[in-house]
């Protein structure tokens, strides 16, 4: 299926090149579709560094969530994207109660996530968000689930993004787009058997962004974050305290239709 990739980076030019650039190429992802969306002029010119000349690398703004939404109206209404973080070491797959890496090529899994939004009337789909196959399954769920923003499928210029009345901060941006998503669409798609080696909190990208912002603690906003977002669609959010005192979010259950992993395609 025609569909573009877009990452956004932020202070990390070394991490984008060593991890989810070296990703995708394992992933044979058509550098072609590939653009990395950068903060500024000054970024830019550091990113060209490291970037290969063969994919796209564009100028939008400062913030992780604004450069999302920046990099949405650069596309055509309706194109299918692929929006990623800078530092995805992996994507990995259920097998059993262990995690092996994924053995698919990008194209596939990416036709999967979104045949899928087509025949649900859906526009969002994702991955597991924890690297946990325990707690994995080897199907895929319609309804709410929280999208992770590392790894996600959209529609340029959706409403979920674009609407005027959603929160507009990096922190927690993932579990506010999706909350949107559901409420303007109907549903979400996860697929419970994929999820992605990254680190969440590492240096540069948002961490970064915030210090340049001002703002010194990035789980103290993330935390304010999480609260806003659960008091502003509290029938479907609450916040809730996780080991060592941390804020997380927790999202309604609600499921509409449990489907089968499709049976993998020889590449």
């Amino acid at each position: 299926m025609d569909y573009q990739i877009a990452i956004m980076s932020y202070a990390r030019p070394e991490r984008l090149r060593d991890l989810t650039l070296k990703t995708l190429d394992r992933y044979h992802a058509d550098h072609s579709r590939i653009t990395v969306f950068v903060a500024n002029e000054e970024q830019y010119q550091i990113y060209k560094q490291f970037v290969p000349h063969t994919i796209k690398l564009k100028i939008t703004t400062l913030g992780h969530f604004q450069s999302i939404k920046a990099a949405h109206m650069t596309y055509a209404p309706n194109t299918p994207l692929l929006i990623l973080d800078d530092d995805i070491a992996a994507l990995e797959q259920k097998q059993g109660d262990q995690l092996s890496e994924y053995d698919g090529n990008l194209d596939n899994l990416v036709a999967v996530g979104f045949d899928i939004c087509e025949k649900t009337k859906s526009r969002m789909w994702g991955i597991y968000p924890v690297r946990n196959a325990f707690y994995m399954s080897d199907e895929i769920v319609v309804g709410l689930r929280y999208i992770i923003g590392c790894c996600w499928g959209t529609y340029a210029q959706d409403i979920a993004i674009t609407t005027p009345n959603r929160l507009l901060s990096s922190s927690g941006n993932d579990y506010e787009t999706t909350l949107q998503s559901f409420k303007h669409h109907g549903s979400v798609v996860r697929l419970n058997y994929i999820t992605a080696k990254t680190d969440y909190f590492a240096s540069g990208g948002i961490d970064a962004e915030l210090k340049t912002r001002g703002i010194a603690e990035r789980q103290k906003d993330h935390t304010q974050q999480l609260k806003r977002i659960a008091y502003r669609h509290s029938e479907l959010a609450s916040t809730y305290l996780k080991a060592g005192g941390i804020t997380n979010l927790r999202l309604k259950r609600i499921t509409h239709q449990r489907l089968s992993k499709p049976v993998a395609k020889n590449d």
